[in-house]
C-alpha cells in the first residue's frame, strides 16, 4: 500500500548530548536562548532546539555550522564533575515523514503512539523503530526521526519498502 507522505533523509545537523544535572543545564540553556522542557518534550527558538530525553539528559539540535558555537556556550564554565556535554552530530542520520499518512508511517515502524494527546507537539523521545533505538521528535510537518548513522541505508531501505 502507498501512503499519503513522503519519506526523505535529512541534512546533518548539528546535535549535542548533555547528562547531568537538571540545574547546571537550566543555566546554560537559558544562555542559549532556550527554555528547559519537561522530560520527553522539546522547546525551540528559531532553528535551534532542545530536546529533553530524560530527568538528566537533553539533545541541543541546530544547524551543522552552528556546533562549535554551541560547544563553546555550553562549556564556557568549567563543567561540573557530574556532567557530559558531548558533541555527536556524525552519530545520527535524520528523516522527514511528512504528509496526512505520517502516523501511519510512524505506526508501521515503532510501537511509539504518535496520537497527539500522548505525544503532542512538543514530544520528542528515545524510542524504538526496526528493532533499533531511534529518537523521534513531532515537528509542523510531521516527525523526524534519528538513527545511529550505521543503520541508515538499512532504515531508508525500509522506509522505501513502506511507501514504494
Amino acid at each position: 500500500m502507498i501512503y499519503d507522505a513522503s519519506i526523505k533523509p535529512l541534512p546533518t545537523q548539528a546535535m549535542i548530548d548533555l547528562k547531568g544535572n537538571a540545574d547546571y543545564f537550566a543555566v546554560r540553556l537559558q544562555r542559549l536562548g532556550l527554555s528547559e522542557p519537561a522530560p520527553g518534550r522539546a522547546s525551540s527558538r528559531g532553528p535551534l532546539a532542545v530536546l529533553r530525553a530524560a530527568r538528566e539528559h537533553w539533545l541541543v539540535r541546530a544547524p551543522l555550522d552552528d556546533e562549535e558555537r554551541l560547544l563553546a556556550a555550553l562549556l564556557e564554565d568549567e563543567a561540573a564533575a557530574d556532567t557530559l556535554v558531548v558533541p555527536v552530530s556524525d552519530a545520527y542520520a535524520f528523516f522527514g515523514i511528512s504528509g496526512p499518512d505520517a502516523r501511519q508511517i510512524m505506526a508501521i515502524a515503532s510501537p511509539l503512539d504518535t496520537d497527539p494527546a500522548v505525544f503532542p507537539a512538543d514530544g520528542a523521545c528515545f524510542t524504538e523503530a526496526f528493532g533499533q533505538k531511534a529518537l523521534v521528535q513531532r515537528c509542523s510537518a510531521g516527525f523526524e526521526i534519528a538513527f545511529e548513522r550505521s543503520y541508515a541505508s538499512m532504515v531508508s531501505d525500509y522506509f522505501s519498502r513502506i511507501n514504494g
